[in-house]
C-alpha cells in the first residue's frame, strides 16, 4: 500500500482560529513572520470532501453535543470537484477533544456527476481493498454533505508544526439518494485556520500560539454545512 495512505496512527492536536477581522493576506503575512520561520510546503489545493453519516445523523449529533468520543467518514480528493476522482482516499478521523488520529485508504476512481446513487457507492467501496471492520461500519452510512474549499499549507522550520487556511467554501446538499447536488451555497466570508502538531509536541506549542494573535474557536466545516440545508435537525 502506497504509505502516503497507510493508517495515520499517531495523535495529534488540531486548533482552529478564526482571523476575522483579519484578512486573508493579512493573516498569512502574520504566519510568514512568525518566528517559527512557517513558509508553504504546497501549492494551494481545492480540497474536496463527501462526508458519510447514519441516517439519524449520529457523527453530526455526537460533535453538536462534544461526545468525549467521536468520528468523521469523508471521501476525499483534490483538484476538479465534479468528472473523473482519480485518487479518491476514505479518511476516518477518531477525535477525543483537541486530540485526534487518522485512518486513511485509497479507494478505486470513479466519476462524480450531478447525480449520486446509492449503487455508486456500494460498487466503490465494493471494488476498493478495505478491511472487514470498515466494510460493516459503512454499510450503515450514507452520504450526508458535499463540500469544498480551497486550502493553503504552511510549515515551521523545525517541521513540527503546520497551519492551514481554508476559504472559499462551497456546500452541497444531500437530501436521499439517488440525489443531486443543484442545492448549494457559497460562503466566503468563512476563512479558518489550523494549527496541527503531533501530541508530543504540547509541551512548547504555547510559542506557536502565542505568535498567532486570532481567537480559538470550535468549527467543523461539516456541521456548518449540514446546518445551511437541513434546518428541521434539533439542537
Amino acid at each position: 500500500m502506497n504509505s502516503e495512505y497507510t493508517p495515520l496512527l499517531r495523535q495529534r492536536f488540531e486548533r482552529k482560529y478564526l482571523i476575522h477581522p483579519y484578512t486573508r493576506s493579512e493573516a498569512e503575512m502574520v504566519i510568514r513572520l512568525h518566528p517559527a520561520a512557517f513558509s508553504p510546503i504546497h501549492k494551494k489545493r481545492r480540497v474536496n470532501n463527501l462526508y458519510l453519516d447514519t441516517p439519524s445523523l449520529r457523527f453530526f449529533y455526537d460533535n453538536i453535543y462534544g461526545s468525549s468520543d467521536r468520528k468523521k467518514f469523508r471521501i476525499r480528493w483534490y483538484g476538479e470537484l465534479f468528472g473523473r476522482i482519480q485518487d479518491p482516499v476514505l479518511e476516518i478521523k477518531i477525535k477525543n477533544g483537541y486530540v485526534g488520529r487518522k485512518l486513511s485508504f485509497p479507494l478505486v476512481p470513479f466519476d462524480l456527476g450531478q447525480e449520486l446513487n446509492g449503487e455508486d457507492m456500494t460498487r466503490i467501496f465494493a471494488q476498493s481493498e478495505l478491511p472487514e471492520w470498515i466494510r460493516n461500519e459503512l454499510s450503515i452510512l450514507e452520504p450526508s454533505l458535499l463540500n469544498s474549499y480551497q486550502r493553503s499549507y504552511y510549515q515551521s522550520h523545525d517541521r513540527r508544526f503546520r497551519i492551514t487556511i481554508d476559504d472559499q467554501l462551497r456546500y452541497f446538499d444531500v437530501c436521499t439518494l439517488p440525489s443531486s447536488f443543484e442545492r448549494d451555497r457559497a460562503v466566503h466570508t468563512e476563512v479558518v485556520l489550523e494549527l496541527k502538531y503531533d501530541f508530543d509536541q504540547d509541551d512548547i506549542a504555547g510559542e506557536i500560539t502565542g505568535g498567532l494573535p486570532f481567537r480559538l474557536i470550535k468549527n467543523s466545516k461539516y456541521i456548518n454545512g449540514i446546518l445551511l440545508f437541513k434546518t428541521q435537525v434539533v439542537i
